[in-house]
């Protein structure tokens, strides 16, 4: 099911929702895989920025602040229910953001766990890029996620660049300078040979929260989501249930 940027996985549950933010480039099919995993335990929704899957036609978004805005919205058009924000690497920061402009409303998440993603004020001293093709390519084999022969395909590369080169602007031009404490209580992941994200500069993600639930690092670089699946996906869901609890 799918509504605005928002698409379901698996059936409709009564209780609460995960809602899941991808990397770079990415879309929501980044989640699909984690269905089986949750067993149930959270209703799972994912987010696909424009340009992408059944957004294809739309144009690519360079901009943060729209994207955190069509998220809001699509998820302030669904019925009030339990909500946990996930977010890995570019979905760390517009799933703050989101959680962030959700504080006080309704709709106001019961965590956010950002993964993957240096704290924002860090991120935020990036310049910002063109991202050649031959920069994302290397930026791709240095991160673990495509091999070396895959990114010397042309066709590939004509799929993959655009989206990707799009959301790393999104990403320079996004911008916390300082941090700013949420009352959203947020925990972060880390990879512990993330190049990208090391945990070092997670760690000042407890700045960000009133309610700061801890940092778990896993074995894995940035995508330890991917290959670490099933204890992220356990420690996500532990956290959930942590947080119901506690009310």
């Amino acid at each position: 099911m799918s509504t605005g940027c928002l698409h379901r996985f698996g059936p409709e549950r009564r209780g609460a929702r995960l809602l899941c933010v991808p990397h770079a480039g990415a879309s929501a099919d980044a989640y699909a895989p984690w269905v089986r995993d949750l067993g149930g335990a959270l209703e799972l929704w994912a987010v696909t920025p424009a340009g992408r899957r059944d957004r294809a036609d739309e144009p690519l978004n360079r901009d943060p602040q729209r994207l955190v805005t069509e998220v809001v919205s699509a998820l302030t058009a669904l019925d009030e229910r339990p909500l946990f924000v996930f977010g890995h690497s570019m979905g760390a920061l517009i799933g703050f953001e989101v959680a962030a402009e959700l504080a006080g409303s309704p709709h106001q998440p019961r965590a956010v766990i950002v993964s993957g993603s240096p704290a924002p004020h860090i991120r935020s001293r990036h310049r910002e890029n063109d991202y050649t093709d031959d920069d994302l390519a290397e930026s791709l084999v240095d991160w673990g996620g495509t091999a070396q022969e895959l990114v010397g395909d042309l066709e590939l590369r004509e799929l993959l660049f655009p989206p990707l080169r799009a959301d790393l602007q999104l990403c320079d031009r996004y911008h916390r300078t300082a941090p700013w404490a949420s009352p959203v209580p947020l925990a972060a992941l880390a990879g512990r040979d993330d190049q990208v994200a090391p945990p070092s500069d997670v760690t000042p993600w407890e700045d960000y929260t009133t309610d700061f639930l801890g940092l778990r690092t896993f074995t894995g670089g940035h995508f330890f989501p991917a290959t670490s699946r099933r204890e992220v996906i356990d420690h996500v869901v532990s956290l959930a249930m942590q947080v119901l609890t506690r009310h």
